[in-house]
């Protein structure tokens, strides 16, 4: 029997979901089942210019596109509705904000929001305290929530998580940390723990089924922890150990699993990055087992993919890696150049790589490295890209691009 193509080995791990609803896409994977053809003038749908920078990405359901923005002054930051056929914008939603600190490469709108077939729900900073807003699909506010003062020398960029009639955040900032979670009908606090603080992080959680039950796994920059959904019960944890370094290191991109491990990644301004590979307890009665670990050549702002046995890096330096996920091994890696920050993703057999500089890498999602195309933007890019209805989506510091069928 000839082997399956690697491409198919792709499509059959995938549920074929339309939508995007929350960063990163269905569970946080960056990986949509539809396939897209070649960008290009041709392959264009349309292109809208934004009203303010952001480095939230768009998240699509029920053809709608739901896109936090702040506005160029600071003065306030919405979230805007859009068409996801045509860029027309359907609604916009605003709250008061000022100009506030934030890192050169972040923004007042950097957090993705997330959607579900009722409600979207977004998190705002005014400069001092962080609300978390529901709205319904045509814009109706639902119900708005205080979620503390924040103070982070990088500004906020924390994504919220919507499962199973929940919203899941993790408010991580300088000196204090805890994950909450919310009644996503009516807005009222379901339960919160204390976490330990580190530096402020921005991973954004996921559920992990196994066993018939799942777990909330969320990522800091003290740690991995699980935790029961419903009741917020922790089931195991995980703690990093920085004792090799003189700074500690924070969490940006997002934990994965990849081929059965969990992978958690953190990393620093100075250039130093480290992941650790954790085999997760199968029951209550086991702890988490390192599997592997790395402290030098993975990122530390783009997340990771992984297909199969196979794991997919971009480094904030432009290099494109892919690894055997159980071990760690290099199987190759490529120099794409430029910076990136945007976190790629997979669409059919093909990933998508966005350099800070516009430039769109498109490569095989294989054990050997071929480049497809090199489509330019001309326009910074922050946010990472959504895939939804056979079509990708990137945001810039400018405007919104739409590509594909």
């Amino acid at each position: 029997m000839k082997p399956a193509p690697f491409f198919f080995i792709i499509a059959a791990g995938l549920a074929l979901a339309a939508d995007w609803p929350r960063f990163r896409g269905p569970d946080g994977a960056g990986i949509a089942g539809d396939t897209l053809p070649p960008l290009s003038a041709e392959s264009q749908r349309w292109k809208i210019d934004l009203r303010g920078p952001g480095n939230g990405s768009p998240v699509i359901v029920a053809g709608k596109i739901f896109l936090p923005v702040a506005a160029a002054d600071g003065s306030d930051r919405s979230l805007d509705c859009f068409d996801a056929a045509t860029g027309k914008k359907l609604w916009s939603k605003s709250v008061p904000g000022k100009r506030s600190h934030t890192h050169r490469k972040n923004t007042l709108a950097s957090s993705t929001p997330a959607a579900d077939g009722d409600r979207v729900v977004a998190i705002f900073w005014d400069g001092e305290t962080l609300r978390l807003h529901a709205y319904s699909h045509d814009g109706a506010a639902l119900w708005d929530r205080d979620l503390g003062s924040y103070k982070s020398e990088h500004g906020p960029g924390m994504s919220p998580v919507l499962f199973e009639g929940r919203v899941y955040v993790n408010i991580d900032q300088d000196g204090t940390a805890r994950i909450a979670a919310f009644n996503a009908r009516t807005g009222e606090p379901v339960w919160s723990a204390d976490r330990t603080a580190h530096d402020a992080a921005y991973s954004t959680p996921f559920v992990r089924q196994v066993a018939g039950r799942a777990e909330l796994i969320v990522t800091s920059s003290a740690g991995v922890t699980a935790y029961e959904p419903v009741r917020g019960d922790k089931l195991w944890e995980y703690v990093w150990d920085w004792a090799y370094l003189k700074n500690p290191l924070r969490t940006v991109g997002s934990s994965i699993v990849a081929d059965g491990l969990i992978l958690a990644y953190a990393g620093n301004g100075g250039g130093n990055s480290a992941v650790l590979a954790l085999r997760p307890p199968e029951s209550r009665a086991e702890l988490p087992t390192l599997a592997w670990d790395k402290k030098k050549g993975f990122p530390y702002v783009p997340s990771y993919l992984c297909v199969g046995p196979h794991l997919f890096t971009v480094t904030d330096r432009g290099v494109a890696g892919c690894y055997i996920a159980k071990t760690g091994r290099e199987v190759w890696t490529e120099r794409l150049g430029g910076a990136f920050t945007a976190s790629p993703v997979i669409a059919g057999e093909h990933i998508y790589a966005v350099s800070e500089d516009g430039n769109v890498f498109v490569y095989k999602a294989g054990p050997k490295f071929e480049l497809l195309q090199k489509h330019p933007l001309g326009e910074t890019v922050y946010a990472s890209p959504a895939i939804a209805d056979g079509r990708l989506f990137i945001r810039t510091q400018k405007s919104l691009w739409c590509f594909g069928k």
